[in-house]
C-alpha cells in the first residue's frame, strides 16, 4: 500500500517506549508520582522585571507633499531613517536607563527640523539615573538626568513621536503615586544661559475616580528667554466612559507675563471636547470587525502677544488640525469626524475636518511658527477642508507599518485653489519600550 513504509517509523518510537518502560521495571498501571515541588518559575513568567532590559527602536519614514501653499503646483519627497538604543539596569534602589539615537532625512527642505532645540551632545537621549523610596507611606521616586516627559495631554509638554530624533529633556522631576491618586513635580532646561535662559516647571495630578472616570491637571511655567516672557498656564482633562461610548474634554488657560515686571501682557486659552462611541460584535451578535465614530472639536483663541497666541514650550503638535500639518494650534478651531475600523492587527481610519481662523488681526502659523503665506489679507473662517485616511498594521509585537494619505482644499481665508497633499508611509520596529 501507499502509506505502508511509513508505518516503521511511526511505530518504532512506541516500541521503543514500551521497551524502556520494560527495563524500568515500572508497571502500565501505576502511573509515575509527582515530583514533591515544581522548579521555581522563570522571571519572564512569575512576571518580575529582569535585572537589565535592553530596549531598541528603528523607524523609517518616507514623505510626499505636494502643492502645500495652494498657489503652486509643486512637489517633494523625503526619506527619513532613525534609530536608538540602550539599557535599563534595575538597582536596589531604583534604575538607571542609558539610550543613544540618531536620525536623518533626505528630502524636502525642513524636513527633519525640530520644534525644539536638541540638548548638548544630542548623541546621548537618555541618561537617567531614578531613585526609589516610599514617601508618606506610598511608592516615590525622583528621576534626575535626561529623559523623556509627557505633562497631561502633552500639547504643551510632550514627547512628539513625529519627531524623528526624539525628544528629551534635562531636568528632574518627584513622583508619588497612590491606588487612585498621582502628584509630580519637575523643572527642566530647554536652552540658553543668561538673558537667554529657557526654562520649564511643572506641577500636575491625576485622579482615577473608579474604573470610568480619570481626571489630569496641570501648572506649567515657563521662562521662555527669547521672548523675555513668563508663562504660567493652568490646564486639565477629563476622561471617562460608560459601556461602548467615552467623552474626553480639556482647557488650558495661559497668562504672558513680562519677565521683568510679571505684569499681564494678554491672555489666551485652549478649550477641546470629544467623544467616542464603539460598536463590536457582542453588541450585534454577529461577527464584525470593531467600528468607531469619534467627533472631535477645539478652539485656541486669546489675545496677541509677541506674535503668538497660546505659546508652548514642548507641545506634540503632529494631527492636532491634520494629517498634513498645514496649521498650528494658534488662533485657529477644528472640527473633526473620524470613522474607523479594528479587525485584528489592521486599524483604519477615515477623518474629515475643518480647520478655520478665530481673529481675523491675530496670527496664522503653521506647527514651526512661520506665517503661513497663503492668508488672505484679513482672512478669517474656514481655513483648510481636510480628508485624511490612516491605515496601521501590527505586522508582528514588535514591528509595525502605517500609511496616511491626505488631501486638503483651501477655505475662503486662504488665497490659492490647488489642493494640497501628503502621503506618509512608516515602518516602525522596537524591543520593550523606551
Amino acid at each position: 500500500m501507499r502509506h505502508g513504509p511509513h508505518r516503521p517509523a511511526l511505530l518504532c518510537p512506541l516500541a521503543v517506549a514500551l521497551v524502556a518502560l520494560a527495563a524500568s521495571g515500572a508497571s502500565a498501571d501505576e502511573p509515575a508520582a509527582l515530583p514533591d515541588a515544581l522548579p521555581p518559575l522563570d522571571d519572564s513568567v512569575a512576571g518580575e522585571t529582569p535585572p537589565i532590559q535592553v530596549f531598541a527602536e528603528a523607524r523609517m519614514r518616507a514623505a510626499l507633499d505636494a502643492a502645500r501653499e495652494h498657489t503652486r503646483d509643486d512637489s517633494a519627497a523625503a526619506v527619513g531613517l532613525a534609530g536608538r538604543a540602550g539599557v535599563i539596569t534595575q538597582l536596589d534602589f531604583g534604575r538607571l536607563a542609558v539610550g543613544f539615537g540618531e536620525a536623518g532625512a533626505l528630502g524636502m527642505p525642513g524636513a527633519d527640523v525640530t520644534l525644539v532645540t536638541r540638548p548638548p551632545l544630542p548623541l546621548l537621549q537618555r541618561a537617567e539615573l531614578v531613585l526609589e523610596a516610599p514617601l508618606f507611606g506610598l511608592p516615590a521616586e525622583l528621576a534626575l538626568g535626561r529623559g523623556p516627559v509627557v505633562i497631561g495631554d502633552g500639547r504643551l509638554l510632550g514627547d512628539e513621536p513625529f519627531d524623528l530624533y526624539g525628544r528629551s529633556f534635562d531636568g528632574a522631576r518627584a513622583l508619588v503615586r497612590g491606588d487612585i491618586v498621582q502628584v509630580g513635580l519637575g523643572a527642566w532646561w530647554l536652552g540658553g544661559v543668561g538673558d537667554a535662559l529657557d526654562v520649564v516647571g511643572a506641577f500636575d495630578g491625576a485622579l482615577a475616580v473608579g474604573d470610568a472616570v480619570h481626571l489630569d491637571s496641570w501648572l506649567i511655567v515657563e521662562r521662555a528667554g527669547v521672548g523675555g516672557l513668563v508663562l504660567p498656564t493652568l490646564g486639565a482633562r477629563v476622561q471617562g466612559g460608560l459601556s461602548a461610548f467615552e467623552g474626553r474634554a480639556a482647557a488650558d488657560l495661559q497668562s504672558a507675563l513680562a519677565a521683568t515686571t510679571l505684569e499681564n501682557s494678554g491672555l489666551a486659552g485652549r478649550l477641546s471636547l470629544g467623544g467616542r462611541a464603539t460598536l463590536d460584535e457582542g453588541a450585534l451578535g454577529v461577527p464584525l470587525p470593531q467600528a468607531f465614530a469619534d467627533v472631535d472639536a477645539e478652539v485656541v483663541a486669546g489675545e496677541v502677544v509677541a506674535g503668538r497666541v497660546l505659546r508652548a514650550p514642548a507641545p506634540t503638535l503632529h494631527g492636532t488640525r491634520g494629517a498634513l500639518d498645514l496649521l498650528a494650534p494658534d488662533n485657529t478651531w477644528k472640527a473633526a469626524l473620524s470613522l474607523g475600523l479594528v479587525e485584528e492587527r489592521l486599524t483604519s481610519t477615515l477623518t474629515g475636518l475643518l480647520v478655520g481662523v478665530v481673529d481675523r488681526a491675530g496670527p496664522l502659523v503653521d506647527p514651526r511658527g512661520v506665517a503661513v503665506v497663503a492668508r488672505r489679507q484679513g482672512g478669517a473662517g474656514v481655513a483648510i477642508i481636510e480628508l485624511d485616511l490612516e491605515l496601521r498594521a501590527q505586522l508582528s509585537a514588535d514591528l509595525a507599518l502605517g500609511l496616511t494619505w491626505g488631501v486638503a482644499a483651501p477655505g475662503p481665508a486662504l488665497v490659492g485653489e490647488l489642493p494640497a497633499q501628503r502621503v506618509l508611509v512608516e515602518l516602525c520596529a522596537e524591543s520593550n519600550p523606551w
